[in-house]
């Protein structure tokens, strides 16, 4: 929804490319995704093995409470850094990919293959450019205990406790998961924009 009212915005549905890079912060951006990740890491479980909090309107309160309002937001560079380029590196993977293929006649004459192919594609290229930075943002959002005084002290200690393995963590479950879900996610995209605009 987010993504397609971008599109009416900026007038146009046949440059999709800063609309994606747009409507992925302005989802990332709200403070429900540091609230979750704040509530489900391992950093939130005391030493004795019970869950700190209740649920996570108990975790917002208490980042609230212990943070402010702008605890709820911490991490919203990281994120506007993470996903910005990176989406707009997915829309043009995609707009590049599939106009090749279909071009080239290695689709139906729907664009189904192609869509399929090509949003697979970008989505697991994306998710592989990214993983190490969301690797440092979700742990620093994730900080409960002050460990990090930033995003590149964040970085540099992760680095010396783990190697340089620790940024490529789950990386090839995370790929093999962009594929399917990407490459449904831009056929929807692509045969409902062809619906609307034959409207």
């Amino acid at each position: 929804l987010i993504l397609f009212c971008t599109f009416k915005i900026w007038g146009t549905s046949s440059n999709p490319i800063i609309c994606i890079s747009l409507r992925r912060y302005m989802a990332e951006i709200l403070p429900i995704r540091r609230k979750t990740l704040y509530n489900q890491s391992i950093i939130c479980i005391s030493p004795d093995k019970k869950k700190r909090f209740k649920g996570p309107l108990d975790c917002a309160r208490h980042i609230v409470r212990e943070h402010g309002l702008r605890g709820l937001y911490k991490g919203g560079v990281a994120m506007a850094w993470r996903d910005v380029p990176t989406f707009g590196l997915y829309g043009l993977t995609y707009e590049v990919m599939s106009h090749w293929m279909k071009q080239s006649g290695w689709s139906d004459s729907q664009g189904i293959v192609a869509d399929l192919v090509a949003g697979g594609c970008a989505g697991t290229l994306t998710w592989f450019l990214i993983i190490p930075f969301d690797v440092v943002k979700s742990r620093f959002q994730a900080d409960f205990v002050g460990e990090f005084s930033g995003l590149m002290d964040c970085a540099m200690k992760s680095y010396r406790e783990e190697g340089i393995r620790v940024f490529y963590r789950g990386c090839l479950v995370t790929c093999l998961r962009a594929f399917p879900v990407n490459a449904v996610t831009f056929l929807v995209y692509s045969q409902s924009m062809q619906y609307m605009e034959s409207r």
